[in-house]
């Protein structure tokens, strides 16, 4: 039975909404998070192996850094510091392309869907469907593409009755507003 969102992000980019709506979905749904991302240095390769596992060391120092910022974010607007309700069981972090360990994690972690931003649609579709060989489980796999900017500002809530509703309300509209797809292209799927 599958059992987890997997959250696909880079560190790069302003992500604590995204952040918040898979954490506010996965309580909903009572499935487990795993959050996902890669180091990929493959790119350096002029510099010693003494400073490529520098240089990956400062790197996962900048993602758990950052992965502390989202769920700080998460814990004040969403959660209220509150030890129940924290979905994330794993946190992901791969060396290597991007693209490949994302399939990997794909297939060995057991995927409901993978919830990524918009900004990296495009480069993970495209590199998906360049590779020829990718097996069933992951082909099938739904991956919902949230909007490329959700602006939903806790701070700008009205008439606080109960902060459930704006919660629901929130989720509902991102889910409206996302894009959800397969690795399936249309020409496998016209012929079923």
């Amino acid at each position: 039975m599958k059992k987890c969102l997997l959250y696909v992000y880079k560190a790069q980019y302003e992500n604590r909404f995204t952040y918040a709506f898979t954490m506010e979905l996965a309580k909903r749904l009572h499935l487990e998070v795993k959050t996902f991302t890669a180091v990929d240095l493959s790119n350096s390769k002029e510099i010693s192996k003494e400073d490529k596992n520098e240089l990956a060391s400062n790197e996962k120092r900048k993602i758990f850094t950052h992965l502390l910022a989202l769920h700080g974010y998460y814990q004040v607007f969403y959660n209220q510091w509150s030890p129940e309700g924290n979905p994330v069981s794993k946190n992901i972090i791969e060396n290597g392309p991007f693209e490949s360990c994302l399939l990997l994690a794909i297939k060995s972690e057991n995927v409901a869907c993978v919830i990524i931003d918009g900004v990296l649609r495009s480069g993970i579709s495209d590199s998906f469907e360049e590779k020829s060989e990718i097996e069933e489980i992951i082909m099938n796999t739904p991956f919902m593409v949230l909007p490329e900017k959700i602006s939903y500002n806790p701070n700008e809530r009205t008439g606080e009755i109960s902060k459930e509703p704006d919660k629901d309300a929130f989720l509902d509209n991102v889910i409206g507003d996302s894009d959800l797809f397969t690795l399936c292209r249309q020409k496998e799927l016209s012929n079923s």
